[in-house]
């Protein structure tokens, strides 16, 4: 499935990309009494004949010359409107157009699959199968509303199987995260966490769903901002409790998403709460200053703020640490330990400079910050 660790960690990373589906079509190869021998290499490709066109792409495609894949397989799309052998290689040609990364052009093969695959609005398997693929070219292609509205499709279907319908439920609720529909993408997302264990299948694609809940926690956490400068006391006191809530709730998921024991997602899960704790001491320290301070009002401020806040220093350094002994333990190999690693030396750093002594305040006693 396109929303697994490859794409996860170029995902978190930049968002980067997706691994195979969870259900990969192979390449269709026809009985050999049907292809002749392999033609002489001077033979062009435009005096082959189907049998020839399907075997050629194929073989190619077993190599991994994707570009020479595709050209046969798109000659016998082009060239032989009425073979049987057409849809197949259709959906062949997009596979290998994925996977020399030209979305755009896999799009196209994989929606002719789903147009000659579709009677009275009602998609069939073939169809079912390019459906799932075009929702990952949209992906790719950085269209996440349309991936939503594509697999929407494949959700409403009442004969998707229990656990595909999960598993579909979780890419489209990383495509809505991705898209900024955060309501709708928690919405669904909680609704595949539901699913999973309604047919008790806590696997990978579970973490991934609580993952991502806990990432949309993260975002409405990051983008609720404090400014002492332009509220009352009572309203800043509000801010850091909104704040400090979506912390602990994000927190939550992703303990949850470790508690799931996937390895690669617990990592991923281990390094975002250190990474909380450290926004949240940029954010209440970057904050501007309360209005109405004199210059030397302002530096003791800042100085009393700095040593109430290094609590959340020392809580992403414990996060950090942990997640590294963690990934050490199950030998997980990914981006986010190299991340961990350089987080957690530079706020060593940062707490060897400061020198400062702990005192933690009610009010982040309050929030379990302390």
């Amino acid at each position: 499935m396109y929303f697994k660790r490859s794409i996860l960690y170029s995902a978190l990373s930049a968002c980067a990309h997706l691994a195979a589906p969870l259900h990969p079509r192979t390449l269709i190869v026809f009985p050999e009494t049907e292809v002749r021998a392999g033609p002489p290499a001077q033979v062009a490709i435009a005096d082959l004949n189907e049998a020839e066109l399907m075997a050629g792409g194929t073989a190619a495609y077993a190599a991994e010359d994707f570009n020479k894949a595709a050209n046969y397989f798109e000659r016998l799309v082009d060239s032989f409107p009425a073979s049987e052998k057409r849809l197949p290689a259709a959906y062949d040609a997009g596979l290998a157009r994925q996977k020399m990364g030209d979305h755009a052009a896999a799009k196209a093969r994989f929606e002719l699959v789903i147009a000659a695959d579709t009677a009275n609005g009602e998609v069939g398997s073939d169809g079912l199968d390019a459906l799932q693929r075009v929702a990952e070219c949209e992906y790719s292609l950085g269209q996440f509303s349309e991936a939503a509205a594509t697999l929407a499709r494949l959700i409403a279907r009442a004969d998707l199987p229990l656990a595909r319908r999960a598993d579909v439920a979780t890419q489209r609720g990383v495509c809505l995260w991705k898209a900024h529909r955060l309501g709708e993408g928690e919405d669904q997302l909680r609704a595949a966490l539901a699913l999973y264990k309604s047919g008790d299948a806590l696997d990978g694609s579970a973490s991934q769903a609580q993952f991502y809940l806990a990432e949309t926690f993260r975002t409405y956490f990051e983008e609720l901002t404090l400014n002492p400068s332009a509220a009352s006391e009572k309203e800043l006191t509000d801010q850091l409790e909104s704040k400090a809530q979506m912390l602990l709730s994000a927190q939550g998921h992703y303990l949850r998403c470790i508690r799931l024991g996937d390895p690669e997602w617990a990592t991923a899960s281990g390094f975002r709460i250190g990474e909380l704790f450290e926004h949240f001491h940029a954010a209440m320290v970057d904050a501007p200053v309360p209005k109405d301070l004199d210059a030397e009002q302002q530096d003791a401020y800042r100085a009393e703020l700095k040593q109430r806040v290094r609590v959340l220093v020392t809580k992403a350094i414990e996060a950090y640490e942990k997640t590294l002994a963690a990934a050490e333990r199950v030998n997980a190999t990914n981006p986010f330990i190299e991340k961990t690693r350089a987080s957690l030396e530079r706020l060593k750093a940062f707490l060897l400079e400061t020198k400062v002594g702990l005192s933690a305040s009610s009010s982040f006693e309050h929030f379990g910050l302390d």
